[in-house]
């Protein structure tokens, strides 16, 4: 589990599914209820774990057209959001035991570690961190 850390204010989410915008260039917050998009954050933290989908239907629909569509993303029953950016990447980057993750629908159905491409379907603990300026990055202690 992550420890807690200074930073600006941040808010409490429950019960949403999590996916990274490439119009906005931050992270979807959806309620899995309603299916309304109720947030979005360019830092949203899972301290308590976070299951990651991956939908079969849409991801054989991005291979056959070619154009990403919502299918792949964290589930998370508890979690904090951000503005904090440069506070948030900086505790990602010195946190000990932290993973990189990531997804692609063209190397497989899953989510994966980065430094060993091992398939990952739950994590302990997330940082979902969206820059303006670079791809997004997803910080798991497994």
């Amino acid at each position: 589990m992550l420890l807690s850390k200074d930073v600006t204010p941040s808010t409490p989410i429950e019960g949403v599914d999590v996916y990274f915008n490439l119009h906005k260039r931050v992270w979807s917050c959806r309620c899995r209820k309603k299916g309304l998009v109720k947030k979005h954050t360019p830092v949203l933290i899972a301290p308590l774990g976070a299951s990651l989908v991956v939908r079969e239907s849409g991801r054989q629909r991005v291979l056959k057209e070619q154009r990403k569509n919502v299918h792949a993303f964290a589930r998370i029953d508890h979690g904090t959001t951000s503005l904090d950016l440069a506070g948030w990447t900086a505790f990602a980057d010195d946190l000990e035991g932290g993973i990189e993750i990531s997804y692609n629908p063209y190397k497989g159905a899953f989510f994966y570690r980065k430094d060993t491409e091992e398939r990952l379907d739950y994590v302990a603990s997330l940082i979902m961190l969206a820059s303006d300026n670079g791809p997004p990055r997803c910080v798991a202690i497994l």
